[in-house]
């Protein structure tokens, strides 16, 4: 088990903020060679105790919230890895070109639980973002999503340690020729449309944003004074007077009560420039997390977030969790989500607002992108976890999210990191944790669309989740076969 600490380790080494994506190209065909030449029980634990290592170093900065908030998240989270060991151990068998993708379909079915469950999921880790920067790997998600940058890690990984074990086959006779002729047509669709990408997207408008951030640096469940943040955006935005510009961003929560509204009316006349920022409303039952746009002379769009972050902005069972005091304390009502999207006419572009933890949700910001859209604005605040590497990880996923639907993404935080991302992905201005200032940044509007835009995950990862669902199920309910081992 050691092993599965060490390389749980080296596999979040991948990931933001140490953004080595080499190691995990290492780590995990290393952890799948180990997990094919052990009973199934024995994979289960080496998955556990590397999911344990994995999470509890990619998630540390929960640490912020109590040892309870880290050790709950890592726990669940580990189970899922346990519970892909254990699968894959159990169908591996016959020729990899049948067991590879379905274990890659198998790890999709197990992210994608990962991304519903517990208490509406938890996105963060997802494996193919730890290719963030890596151009090929963003243009090859504008295809097949992030999901499915991860289905082709693990299914390298799988033919990676298979190469290494010396022995392509299991004892028993392999594959039939005809279970291998599924995956290999559906890796041949997705190379081939690779080829056809270049030709997608075209630019021909561009867009000139400001990007607000105040960087105030609070401590832990002490938030700043709402009229400083506030006083900070309208003097930093008051500089960007007599510039041309098509729309200044402000982070999330910026806004906290319907006079601070009245005076971002005022502020948009002032400068004559459309302002789009985050704002808070208290209802008689809870709360409103809003993005609300205006021009000075009238409302151009009002979002409320639909996706709360759990323990943050709501508790679950708060029966239960709500005994805890210092939930108790921080969050006395729960926030009220919203039921729909919005589109933000901004005159010659239209664009889709997401608020912070919704945009790590691949399908929830694909559903925002509703064929209008042109553009994507990210408000998010940070603010409670420091300078640990939360902001780094949330911008690598707003990052995959650029590039899986061929727009590119303004992203406006209160405590940092605001960035500016192309349609590619490419990170093209951003401003640090906790600076002061402002982004002026000149983006272009892409016309056509992105293959996953347009399929999501129908195009590759959904027919790889059945496959691998189908291929497990049919190994799992022979009852008299016993998990081969690798000839060495």
């Amino acid at each position: 088990m050691a092993f599965g600490t060490i390389l749980g380790g080296t596999l979040a080494i991948a990931f933001p903020p140490y953004d080595l994506p080499l190691l995990g190209l290492i780590a995990l065909p290393a952890l799948v060679a180990i997990g094919l030449r052990v009973s199934p029980s024995s994979a289960a634990g080496l998955g556990f105790v590397a999911g344990l290592s994995f999470f509890s170093l990619y998630l540390r900065w929960l640490s912020v919230l109590g040892w309870y908030a880290l050790a709950g998240a890592v726990l669940a989270q580990a189970l899922f890895f346990s519970a892909f060991f254990y699968l894959l151990r159990r169908i591996s068998g016959g020729h990899p070109l049948s067991f590879a993708p379905a274990a890659g379909g198998v790890w999709a079915v197990l992210e994608s639980l990962r991304g519903a469950f517990p208490f509406g999921g938890f996105p963060w880790a997802t494996l193919g973002s730890s290719l963030h920067d890596v151009p090929a790997a963003r243009r090859l998600a504008s295809i097949v999503g992030t999901s499915g940058l991860s289905v082709l890690l693990v299914v390298a990984a799988c033919f990676v340690a298979t190469f290494f074990m010396k022995n392509r086959c299991m004892k028993n006779a392999p594959s039939s020729f005809s279970q291998r002729i599924f995956p290999a047509a559906m890796f041949t669709v997705v190379l081939a449309g690779s080829f056809a990408l270049p030709d997608l997207l075209t630019s021909d408008r561009t867009f000139t944003v400001g990007l607000v951030q105040a960087g105030i640096e609070m401590p832990v469940y002490v938030p700043a004074d709402p009229e400083e943040v506030l006083e900070r955006h309208i003097r930093a935005t008051r500089t960007l007077m007599g510039r041309d510009l098509d729309l200044v961003l402000w982070g999330e929560g910026v806004v906290d009560s319907e006079p601070s509204q009245g005076v971002l009316s005022q502020l948009a006349r002032e400068i004559g420039i459309p302002i789009a920022a985050g704002a808070m409303e208290s209802d008689v039952d809870g709360f409103l997390n809003l993005v609300i746009a205006t021009d000075g002379e009238r409302e151009l769009g009002r979002y409320s977030k639909q996706h709360p972050v759990p323990f943050g902005e709501y508790i679950p069972w708060r029966w239960l969790f709500g005994q805890v005091p210092v939930l108790a304390r921080e969050i006395p009502v729960d926030m009220k989500p919203g039921d729909h999207f919005t589109l933000f006419n901004y005159g010659s572009v239209a664009a889709a607002p997401v608020i912070s933890f919704e945009s790590t949700f691949p399908s929830t910001v694909r559903e925002a992108a509703s064929p209008e859209v042109e553009l994507l604005q990210v408000h998010t605040n940070n603010s409670t976890f420091g300078r640990g590497p939360t902001s780094e990880q949330h911008l690598s996923l707003d990052q995959m999210r650029a590039a899986e639907l061929g727009v590119p993404v303004l992203r406006s935080a209160i405590t940092g990191i605001s960035a500016v991302i192309d349609a590619n992905g490419r990170v093209l201005d951003r401003m640090e944790i906790f600076e002061s200032g402002v982004i002026v940044s000149e983006v272009s509007i892409p016309s056509g669309t992105t293959l996953y835009r347009r399929f999501g995950e129908l195009l590759f990862t959904l027919p790889l989740m059945l496959w691998g669902g189908s291929y497990a199920a049919a190994r799992l309910l022979t009852p008299s076969r016993r998990p081969d081992r690798f000839v060495r």
